[in-house]
C-alpha cells in the first residue's frame, strides 16, 4: 500500500489513485494501448475543502479519504504528486460514490465525516429526498 498523501487540493477538487485499466480481455488477448478503455474507477486519496453557494452559504466535498468512486471519463489531469501517480479531478466529475457501510468505516474516516458534519448515511439522505 502506497503512503499517505499530505497533500491538500484547493476548492472542490479530489486527489484519485486510478485503478489501473486491463491491458488484456477475459479470454486473454492483449489489447493495444489505443483499444483499452480508459480507466474511471479511483481511490480517494484526498478532498478539497469546498465551494461557496450560489446563497452566500458553504457545500462540502461529500467523499471520505478511502472511498471509491467512479468518474466522468477523460475527466481530470494525471500528476506525480509526493512520488505518487494520482488523477485530480473536480467533485462535480465525480459520478458516483461506491460508498462504504458504517460499519466497514476506517477510525480516520469516522473522524472526517465527524469534522464534515456529514453523518447522515447516504440511504437515508436519498430516502428522505424523495418523500
Amino acid at each position: 500500500m502506497s503512503k499517505p498523501i499530505m497533500s491538500k487540493p484547493l476548492g472542490a477538487r479530489v486527489l484519485l489513485r486510478v485503478e489501473k485499466s486491463s491491458d488484456h480481455t477475459p479470454g486473454g488477448v492483449i489489447l493495444p494501448e489505443d483499444a483499452r478503455e480508459s480507466a474511471n474507477k479511483g481511490t480517494v486519496l484526498a478532498v478539497g475543502a469546498g465551494e461557496p453557494t450560489p446563497g452566500g452559504g458553504w457545500q462540502d466535498v461529500p467523499l471520505l479519504v478511502g472511498d471509491s468512486v467512479l468518474f466522468a471519463p477523460m475527466s481530470g489531469v494525471d500528476m506525480m504528486i509526493e512520488g505518487q501517480q494520482v488523477r485530480l479531478v473536480s467533485f462535480h466529475d465525480i459520478v458516483v460514490n461506491l460508498y462504504t457501510a458504517p460499519d466497514e468505516l476506517t477510525d480516520a474516516q469516522r473522524a472526517q465525516l465527524e469534522h464534515s458534519h456529514a453523518t447522515e448515511p447516504i440511504s437515508e439522505s436519498i430516502a428522505a429526498s424523495r418523500s
